[in-house]
């Protein structure tokens, strides 16, 4: 592809999507500004020698990190019955 001025580069692409009009109430929080609907940043604390092995399985299977970690979290969970967190009641 062809690289000019004036072109948004595809990992930018989100820029030239329309804004969505969004209430007080529908706020986004800061965690998924820019992404899209249904994702959210996370920041994990990863031994190195896993993270080396992320990394590489990545590389070699030509995916990126996120799809790696999206793969493996979902065959992780799959078959798990997991209960939600409960809400905090709001003390008056």
């Amino acid at each position: 592809m062809k690289k000019g001025l004036g072109r948004i580069p595809k990992s930018l692409s989100w820029l030239s999507e329309p804004a969505t009009h969004v209430t007080t109430a529908e706020k986004i929080k800061s965690t998924q500004k820019g992404l899209k609907s249904g994702l959210t940043r996370a920041t994990f604390i990863v031994n190195q020698e896993l993270n080396n092995k992320l990394k590489a399985l990545a590389y070699w299977e030509r995916v990126t990190v996120k799809e790696v970690i999206h793969e493996a979290l979902t065959k992780y969970f799959e078959g798990k019955n997991v209960k939600p967190i409960p809400k905090k009641e709001k003390l008056i």
